[in-house]
């Protein structure tokens, strides 16, 4: 860790972000979690360097953008279900 160049904490970090968008697209929301510690990490690490090319920043933010979408429509996803369920329950005990 102490000898972190940019390019590997950009693959790590591509990686990382490339497993946490397989996990929310098979809706494995446990792995999502365990994938969450690992990221931040990452970030801490890549915190401590200063010199990373615009390009490998824009990847990133790209794919932090496209995971954080999926991550809102799983979220909006479970609401829905959430309603649906809390409406059965009523028409149930009524």
């Amino acid at each position: 860790m102490q000898n972190d160049t940019p390019e590997q904490i950009i693959d790590e970090l591509e990686d990382l972000l490339d497993r946490e968008r397989l996990a929310l697209i098979h809706g494995e929301l446990d792995q999502v979690g365990r994938l969450m510690t690992a990221k931040e990490a990452l970030f801490d690490r890549m915190n401590r360097i200063d010199h990373f090319k615009p390009d490998n920043l824009s990847q990133i933010r790209n794919k932090v953008t496209r995971n954080h979408d999926l991550l809102s429509s799983a979220m909006d996803g479970i609401r829905v279900v959430t309603n649906r369920m809390a409406a059965l329950q009523k028409v149930r005990q009524g």
